[in-house]
């Protein structure tokens, strides 16, 4: 039902595959033995996207962490992934600055006032654009978007437009 939701969106299958053109694999497992992997759904830029059993509590859950593993496959990949960085003010983290705050892994710094789809969003800027990218598609599947918080802010809206952009540009 979620490809169903992004091929009507495109009317095509442009984010059924990866940028390359390759084929996107779904593959489900059990639970992870290995605590750093213990995790609904994690995507490798192969194509491969594998789901844990927690990926199919309900529905709309399913469809919400298959659209935020098929985001990944368009985050850095994405011709426009610049334009994205700069709408949180995503830097690699260095020394601190006034008005920035740094990312859950600690790697990045992102603009304070920036909105986020999700609080998960604050880990990087891979996951920003993943639960962004999910977030629409979820509005797309006129499904709730599940969340423990939405920060719907003006820069949320704007990577908003910013995805909405790009699914434009693969029709």
């Amino acid at each position: 039902e979620a490809l169903a939701v992004m091929h009507e969106r495109t009317g095509n299958t442009e984010l059924l595959e990866t940028i390359n053109d390759g084929v996107v694999v779904f593959a489900r497992v059990g639970t992870s033995s290995d605590p750093a992997m213990n995790t609904v759904a994690w995507a490798y830029g192969t194509g491969l996207i594998v789901m844990a059993d927690t990926s199919f509590t309900s529905p709309e859950w399913t469809h919400q962490v298959v659209f935020h593993e098929i985001g990944h496959h368009w985050d850095n990949e994405n011709p426009e992934w610049d334009a994205f960085l700069d709408l949180s003010g995503w830097e690699n983290n260095g020394d601190w600055t006034p008005g920035k705050t740094v990312s859950l892994d600690q790697e990045w710094r992102f603009d304070s006032d920036s909105g986020f789809a999700r609080t998960y969003g604050q880990t990087n800027p891979y996951e920003d654009f993943a639960t962004v990218f999910a977030w629409y598609f979820m509005q797309e599947a006129d499904e709730p978007y599940s969340s423990p918080w939405t920060a719907l802010t003006w820069n949320m809206f704007d990577k908003v437009d910013f995805i909405d952009d790009f699914v434009d540009s693969l029709i």
